[in-house]
């Protein structure tokens, strides 16, 4: 007997859904477009970096601010500020398909930071 996994918890201020967790003041986002150094923590007005893939081979990233994410009908929608524009931006991204494709990924800016080339020799 397999054990049953809710899919829809709704608790006072958390909200749980397969790869998503949303609690006061962050968020818990399991999936490929997203990297952070914090087991996939997503800090509300945290500032990231949204890589985007365009046609062509083409790759244009911008900084932003995480304002919110969502899971609806089958998709992720994160909700992000651009630091630069002073624009509100949505991206969405298929959950319901096995091997969806990201063609946009939100970066921890720290991501790639090396914590060996800090120490003290």
């Amino acid at each position: 007997m397999t054990p049953e996994i809710k899919k829809h918890i709704q608790n006072h201020d958390t909200h749980n859904t397969f790869g998503f967790l949303r609690l006061k003041g962050f968020f818990i986002l399991d999936y490929d477009c997203i990297m952070t150094n914090d087991s996939q923590i997503v800090n509300v007005l945290s500032h990231y970096l949204l890589v985007e893939f365009e046609d062509g081979g083409k790759i244009k990233y911008r900084t932003v601010m995480f304002w919110h994410a969502l899971v609806k009908d089958g998709y992720l929608k994160i909700i992000v500020y651009d630091i630069n524009k002073q624009v509100i931006i949505t991206r969405l991204h298929n959950i319901d398909k096995t091997n969806s494709i990201c063609n946009w990924v939100l970066l921890d800016k720290n991501i790639f930071k090396d914590d060996r080339l800090e120490s003290d020799f």
